[in-house]
């Protein structure tokens, strides 16, 4: 079963060493030359950027996330170690067998967490 939550995700590729976290790196400059570096080869771990100078606690960036086979794998609810022909041959089924999910409205939850309307918008306030 494809894996449905980020933070779970996140916690998959990081056990089999697809997450580098880099702390108090300067949303200016460095995070977006650093994620140029690692988007440049496939297969260089995700990023996630903590500790983001300027912004609060728990205020982070995630990039990177789908260049390498083991993490589209994880993402998928695949072994991170299936090779890259068992992930296509996945894919060929999921688009001539795969089920249509309909749209479904919900009350709550972790998208809902943090909300921001009228004037309390500050795209400044996250990283």
């Amino acid at each position: 079963m494809a894996n449905k939550d980020l933070r779970n995700w996140l916690q998959e590729v990081d056990t089999i060493g697809e997450l580098k976290t880099i702390k108090g790196a300067e949303t200016r400059e460095e995070i977006g030359g650093i994620v140029d570096l690692y988007m440049r080869e496939m297969g260089t771990p995700a990023v996630i950027f903590d500790d983001v100078p300027g912004f609060p606690k728990g205020h982070r960036v995630l990039a990177n996330i789908l260049t390498s086979v083991p993490r589209i794998n994880v993402a998928l609810g695949l072994k991170p170690d299936a090779s890259r022909n068992e992930l296509i041959a996945w894919w060929r089924d999921y688009m001539r067998e795969g089920p249509t999910v309909e749209p479904k409205a919900v009350n709550g939850g972790p998208l809902l967490e943090n909300i921001m309307e009228g004037a309390h918008v500050d795209i400044t306030s996250i990283p």
